[in-house]
């Protein structure tokens, strides 16, 4: 496996992991804490967390089959609408 492969499959294992623990601390920390509208956009973090790892694994799988420059590129824009995208909607929540 190439070393760009290999990084993109341990970000989204490491993210989804993430994504786990984040959905988990929502429901059951959170749920008393934050009002109904913060909650949500919290869901809404780790739901798109979801779908940016999905996203990630797959291309993963592609570098893993072929080296394009341009896989490496998506990969770096999943991670950073990931990071930006809901980390502010994670910190959204938090902080209001």
């Amino acid at each position: 496996m190439n070393h760009s492969a290999r990084l993109t499959l341990l970000i989204a294992a490491f993210s989804g992991m993430l994504a786990v623990m984040l959905g988990a601390f929502g429901a059951h920390a959170l749920r008393d804490l934050l009002e109904p509208r913060m909650l949500a956009a919290w869901q809404t973090a780790v739901e798109y967390q979801f779908w940016h790892v999905a996203a990630l694994l797959a291309v993963g799988c592609l570098q893993q089959r072929s080296f394009c420059r341009w896989l490496g590129v998506s990969a770096l824009a999943f991670m950073l609408g990931m990071l930006l995208f809901c980390g502010s909607l994670y910190a959204m929540a938090l902080v209001g």
